[in-house]
């Protein structure tokens, strides 16, 4: 089994490099974030959610554009979760009435997002192409803080960006 590499950035210590990029695009956004704030014993099944997003934006549901803040946990994977993954995840947010968005792959256009929120069936998305990213009109930030993210190196004591 292949083992992701530990990578230390912005004062934290991220199981992964992918974990310490979405660090990256959270920081360059202006996202402010928790790394695996805390643990939960969900009737048995134990769970260190990636993220803690307090103030996140995302579009409204009602077909509008209307952008709505709220906090969020998120989950970073590779690529497209498992059904157990999701059951984690969907299972805190039931608990916690608050929203979960699984992110899969670098931040960017071939991101996918799948909102497993309190009160939604898990449902998948593109990020970019949703208005998912926290701006929006024309606002290139989010790009920007994409190809700042995946750009992003971390060899050799280089601290990210």
């Amino acid at each position: 089994m292949i083992k992701a590499i530990d990578t230390i950035y912005n004062g934290y210590k991220f199981c992964s490099r992918l974990e310490a990029r979405w660090a990256v695009y959270f920081d360059k956004v202006g996202i402010k974030y928790e790394y695996e704030k805390e643990g939960y014993d969900l009737d048995g099944i134990w769970y260190l959610p990636d993220f803690w997003l307090e103030d996140f934006r995302t579009m409204s549901y009602d077909g509008g554009k209307t952008w709505i803040k709220e906090s969020a946990y998120v989950e970073i994977k590779a690529q497209l979760p498992t059904e157990a993954e999701i059951k984690k995840l969907h299972l805190l947010c039931e608990a916690t009435g608050k929203n979960g968005y699984i992110f899969c792959d670098t931040p960017g256009a071939e991101c996918w997002v799948v909102d497993v929120s309190n009160g939604v069936p898990p449902h998948e998305y593109w990020f970019f192409d949703d208005n998912m990213s926290p701006f929006s009109g024309n606002d290139n930030k989010s790009w920007f803080a994409a190809e700042s993210a995946r750009q992003s190196r971390f060899e050799h004591g280089k601290k990210g960006i």
